[in-house]
């Protein structure tokens, strides 16, 4: 699900019947695991075994589907084009952490690997709390996209639309200070380096909520980690670090991580009002770390 588009190279004799399925080398569920011999990320050729299924994306499971090629001649090496599988395409203002109130696209892949997206899975998860929907690519702007280029535009189009890119009769446009924001979900099971270079060329800024589980690719702009109990945290550097509060991870286990600000955000649900109390005593008393609320759920706002 990770595994960057990476077009077959071309060849003179005609190439293999073409197998369609899912890579799930990221994911705790399905057919298996890559072997140990080669990663699908970053759309490097893969080498030994590989647990694809037939079909396209389930309704709770993995997201990112792939066509897999042998080279000819070298049936040993698969070499991966992928779609990217969205939950949500909407615009809005980012409602949480440091840039509260900035105009944003919000990209939401469907898919994460700390818990499937089904309510009777929830308590055997490894993140619980999650009060988000990432199953499927039914909401608003959902969809499966065939490439980064693809994607890039159709994150174009949802900021035009909604801006109306007017332009005054000096020549000013309201269209500038481009941002994206993608998140799940867990974005870096799909994100890559493609789609960063096309946001990119289409002028947006990038911006990631990340578990922090996965290495992220390279170019990110406005990296966010969210560190969660009992998942292996892998990315210790970054611009934001924001703690859903309380929870088995105490901030003082990741306050020395290189980030440039910290904040830790109120966990939801029927103790919201007790752990945004607490949340704000603990800011009083460790001024290292900030108090970020979601002020998208105070407004009204996606």
């Amino acid at each position: 699900m990770r595994a960057r588009g990476l077009r077959p190279a071309a060849h003179p004799r005609s190439p293999p019947p073409q197998a369609t399925g899912l890579c799930e080398a990221h994911f705790g569920f399905g057919a298996g695991h890559l072997s140990d011999r080669g990663s699908a990320r970053g759309g490097r050729a893969v080498r030994g075994s590989f647990p694809f299924r037939s079909g396209h994306l389930s309704d709770t499971g993995s997201a990112r589907s792939s066509h897999g090629l042998c080279d000819a001649g070298n049936c040993g090496v698969i070499r991966l084009q992928v779609s990217y599988a969205v939950k949500e395409l909407y615009f809005t203002l980012q409602g949480e952490g440091a840039r509260t109130g900035r105009a944003a696209v919000f990209c939401r892949f469907t898919g994460c690997n700390l818990w499937s997206g089904r309510e009777d899975d929830r308590a055997e998860a490894i993140c619980r709390f999650c009060d988000t929907d990432f199953v499927g690519t039914d909401g608003p702007g959902g969809g499966r996209f065939e490439g980064a280029t693809q994607l890039a535009h159709a994150i174009e189009a949802c900021w035009q639309q909604a801006l109306g890119c007017a332009q005054t009769s000096s020549g000013a446009t309201n269209d500038v200070e481009r941002y994206v924001v993608f998140t799940g979900g867990e974005p870096l099971l799909q994100l890559d380096s493609d789609l960063i270079d096309a946001c990119h060329t289409a002028g947006f800024e990038v911006a990631v909520e990340t578990n922090g589980t996965l290495e992220p690719p390279p170019g990110i702009d406005w990296l966010t980690v969210s560190p969660k109990a009992g998942a292996p945290l892998v990315v210790h550097r970054g611009q934001e670090l924001k703690l859903v509060f309380p929870q088995d991870l105490a901030p003082e286990a990741v306050e020395s991580l290189d980030f440039d600000v910290r904040y830790l955000q109120p966990m939801d649900g029927p103790a919201h009002e007790n752990n945004t109390t607490i949340a704000i005593e603990y800011v009083r008393r460790h001024p290292r770390w900030r108090l970020s609320l979601q002020t998208h759920k105070l407004l009204g706002l996606p």
